[in-house]
């Protein structure tokens, strides 16, 4: 019964970090080895359009917006080593309010997961 527990642990106990399902330690594993070899090779960077950017300190706060004429009042913040450059773009309208809005060059985030556990070896 233990051997069919660490087994079933084994093929299932392992959750993809972008997806938020189950998956196998094999494939967990390949796509980690994958995701830290294009992170080492240098990922391009991210680029987000935002308006009312703010940075204070080592925090960069802005407002998002999905397309250049099309904003939210959706808050994020990076740490302000993150942000690599800034462009103005266009002018969107929130709520009546006519912004500026800007495309943000960002550090990319790691796509890979460091593992914290040691796998249980078989027996």
């Amino acid at each position: 019964m233990k051997r069919l527990a660490v087994l079933a642990l084994s093929i299932a106990g392992c959750i993809d970090g972008a997806h938020g399902r189950p998956v196998s330690e094999p494939e967990f594993y390949a796509k980690n080895v994958k995701a830290y070899g294009e992170t080492a090779a240098g990922l391009p960077p991210e680029t987000v359009y935002a308006w009312q950017l703010r940075v204070t300190g080592d925090e960069a706060r802005y407002f998002e917006c999905t397309a250049v004429d099309v904003c939210t009042k959706i808050e994020r913040s990076r740490t302000a080593k993150d942000l690599l450059g800034v462009k103005a773009v266009g002018k969107a309208d929130v709520d009546g309010e006519n912004v500026e809005v800007v495309e943000l060059s960002l550090e990319p985030r790691p796509t890979y997961i460091v593992p914290t556990f040691k796998p249980v070896p078989a027996k």
